[in-house]
């Protein structure tokens, strides 16, 4: 029985608060006609008993947006190194190389022969 006064008691402060933070700056709010007492009382409720959700969702479109950028940053790591292995083995794609591994059956030897070979043309 407590724990429910406290929370009427705790929407009631809210109510209040957002009375007077509507009378210090009305423009704060999005409002089609001013706001009674029981519309703020109502809006306190709503904010009390939903707003974690929207808080969960906003946290979940933060996590999304860092993600991407650390997809996109992974990725410009990626073509970078891509491009570094073209040019330091000066070969055009990765089919050159993996077809010659496969040729020599994992002959290591012969597939550190191919690099140099490359690196010895430039």
């Amino acid at each position: 029985m407590t724990t429910f006064f406290l929370f009427i008691a705790t929407i009631a402060i809210f109510a209040g608060i957002n009375a007077a933070l509507f009378k210090i700056d009305g423009a704060a709010f999005e409002y089609k006609s001013v706001p009674s007492a029981f519309t703020l009382l109502h809006y306190s409720f709503e904010t009390m008993c939903f707003s974690s959700s929207q808080i969960n969702v906003v946290q979940k479109q933060r996590f999304t947006e860092e993600l991407d950028q650390v997809i996109s940053r992974i990725e410009y790591a990626g073509n970078l190194m891509e491009q570094f292995i073209f040019e330091e083995y000066k070969v055009g794609t990765f089919e050159e190389p993996l077809a010659e591994i496969e040729r020599l059956k994992g002959n290591l030897v012969r597939i550190l022969l191919f690099l140099t070979e490359k690196l010895n043309k430039r």
